[in-house]
């Protein structure tokens, strides 16, 4: 079995210069599988990432426990949950130029209503990239099961 340790600090220094710092580390264990991508996305160009439906883009991996994305230019990343049902719901994070993006499962909702945002429990089914930042971006995908 395989695992992920993710362990991260980060230090605030305020205007009195007075630094506090803050850490936190977690291990994701007894994964059987894992798929890793780096590659470059042109500027102006969407890419799919990951689609488990789709075993040209994605060899391996149908879910993740773990989700570790990184990119050397602001990106954004879509996720889709629920693809191609009348419910589909689409979320976009605008991801900062190297600042990892981490997720600890593959749970989404869809079905939101005014009142409640966390209707429909399902799974990420589909992440895209899209790079407006200007110049071609590296991005990094790691995935674990």
């Amino acid at each position: 079995m395989g695992q992920v340790v993710i362990t991260t600090t980060v230090a605030v220094t305020d205007a009195q210069s007075d630094v506090t710092t803050h850490e936190w580390a977690k291990t994701i264990g007894s994964l059987t599988e894992f798929f890793r991508a780096e590659t470059a996305i042109a500027d102006g160009a969407t890419e799919t990432l990951w689609d488990p439906r789709n075993e040209s883009v994605s060899d391996l991996c149908g879910d993740f426990d773990v989700l570790v994305f990184k990119a050397d230019q602001a990106i954004k990343l879509e996720f889709t949950c629920n693809e191609g049902d009348a419910n589909e719901e689409l979320f976009t994070h605008v991801i900062a130029s190297g600042c990892p993006f981490i997720l600890g499962d593959d749970g989404a909702t869809y079905n939101h209503s005014t009142n409640d945002a966390f209707t429909t429990v399902d799974v990420i089914d589909k992440i895209r990239i899209k790079n407006s930042s200007g110049s071609s971006a590296t991005v990094l995908l790691i995935m674990g099961t």
